[in-house]
């Protein structure tokens, strides 16, 4: 019987149809055992949980995904998007971050407050440990995220660009403002009129204006020139001689009397007081000229301010303690809230974050204290000046706000407490630092805390 015997040819070129036919079903059979769109996008989520850039890179390679709306990531952040989750664990999944925008993430896409990520991680540099935070964000603008988008932030309802939401925000709320600034200003945001008017309108305008005029010359005309003439730092004369040739509004003299609290000689704050100027007025966030005096100025500026009967004590808070009514307990809660709260400051916490020695020591001999809250200051603003001068004057008010600060506060402020001698051997209902920290599952502050406590405290 005979057999049918293939040529070699006929082989080759099977065995070539058959390579081509697999390797064109692969990604099909890859798909398919995914499952679904919603499958594939969730194990996307996982292999970016899992920081595998093997499995993302194989998975983003099957198809088009939807990096959006991925249900997991819904269900476990509150936010559907991949890119959302990737960015937490930066700057270990800066591969992975990028994949994901190589392969279509939106790095301009809004959450469901409408916020976008860059506005985002400019809101969490508010947060104790910016250092992550900030990394992000040059990682993004890096990445070409638009620095100029208009969204909702965090902390405000109202569109704008995030230039212009940080320049209304305190600069006590930002302990690194003219990092975040500089990042921004870096890769091209826009600073003009809307810029100036936030900023001028806001306390932000001592810290702020300097950098706005140095970076954008032509808005000068906008400022009064005494206002110009100070922030550049001439000399007292000069300064006069601008407040001699205008005729200023209300506004401009309250926007000079600020600036001369900051940073001006008494000669010239004597001339505002010949002038009629009013030193008496707050601030949007409630400071008197000796608050700006005491934070920026020196011991001098502050005689004088004391000296015009400004009560160093001026406070205003949304959190008021009854004495008569209050728990010990919930006091020190609402002492701890006001850490937040600049309102409720007085003169002699802008002297300590201000880190001014002099300041602080004259308004001790005014009979000021520092606040029960100050080490919680001290390390909300991660303020090591602030630390000194607390140490300097051996201030340790309750356990209590020592306790939280080792809880919550940065990794930078943790090692201050502890360099400074204060230890983690503190007890508030019961439970010791470590222990809380035990229960919370947090060994990553453990460590941390015995780091520093081993190089510091242990002899």
């Amino acid at each position: 019987m005979l057999k049918a015997v293939p040529r070699k040819g006929n082989l080759m070129n099977n065995l070539k149809r058959i390579t081509l036919t697999l390797l064109l079903l692969a990604p099909l059979c890859l798909l398919a055992s995914c499952g679904s769109d919603d499958q594939l996008s969730n194990r996307i989520y996982d292999a970016v949980t899992e920081n595998n850039v093997e499995e993302l890179t194989s998975y983003l390679n099957s198809g088009n995904v939807d990096l959006e709306n991925c249900k997991a990531a819904k269900e476990e952040t509150g936010d559907g998007r991949i890119l959302a989750t990737a960015l937490m664990n930066y700057p270990d999944s800066e591969e992975i971050c990028k994949s994901l925008i190589d392969a279509g993430a939106d790095m301009n896409s809004v959450d469901s407050d409408g916020v976008t990520y860059v506005q985002q991680y400019v809101d969490e540099c508010r947060s104790w440990d910016v250092s992550q935070k900030l990394e992000v964000l040059q990682f993004l603008l890096a990445m070409g995220a638009d620095v100029n988008q208009e969204s909702r932030s965090s902390y405000a309802e109202k569109k704008m660009s995030p230039m212009n939401h940080l320049i209304q925000s305190s600069p006590l709320e930002y302990s690194n403002y003219g990092k975040v600034y500089q990042c921004l200003a870096d890769h091209g945001a826009v600073i003009d009129q809307k810029t100036l008017k936030g900023c001028l309108k806001s306390d932000s305008r001592i810290e702020y204006l300097p950098l706005i005029l140095n970076d954008a010359p032509a808005l000068n005309k906008d400022i009064p020139k005494a206002v110009q003439a100070i922030v550049k730092g001439l000399p007292d004369k000069e300064i006069l001689e601008t407040m001699k040739e205008e005729t200023y509004s209300k506004k401009e003299r309250n926007l000079i009397a600020c600036f001369a609290s900051a940073y001006c000689d008494k000669a010239v704050l004597e001339a505002l007081v010949k002038k009629e100027y009013d030193l008496q007025f707050l601030t949007a966030s409630r400071m008197t000229m000796l608050d700006i005096a005491a934070m920026y100025n020196g011991v001098e500026a502050v005689e004088f301010m004391l000296s015009q009967g400004i009560d160093p004590e001026t406070t205003e808070s949304s959190y008021e303690i009854d004495t008569e009514d209050t728990e010990p307990e919930s006091e020190l809660i609402i002492e701890l809230m006001r850490v937040g709260e600049p309102s409720s400051y007085t003169s002699i916490t802008y002297a300590l974050l201000g880190g001014r020695k002099e300041n602080v020591s004259r308004l001790q001999e005014e009979g000021l204290k520092f606040q029960k809250n100050s080490w919680c200051l001290a390390c909300f603003y991660q303020n090591p000046k602030a630390m000194d001068i607390l140490s300097e004057n051996e201030f340790k008010g309750d356990d209590y706000f020592r306790f939280e600060c080792f809880i919550s506060g940065s990794a930078v402020s943790v090692e201050e407490l502890i360099r400074h001698g204060i230890s983690s051997d503190l007890t508030v209902d019961g439970e010791t630092v470590i222990e809380a920290l035990q229960a919370a599952g947090n060994k990553e502050r453990i460590d941390l805390i015995k780091k520093y406590e081993n190089k510091y405290l242990v002899h």
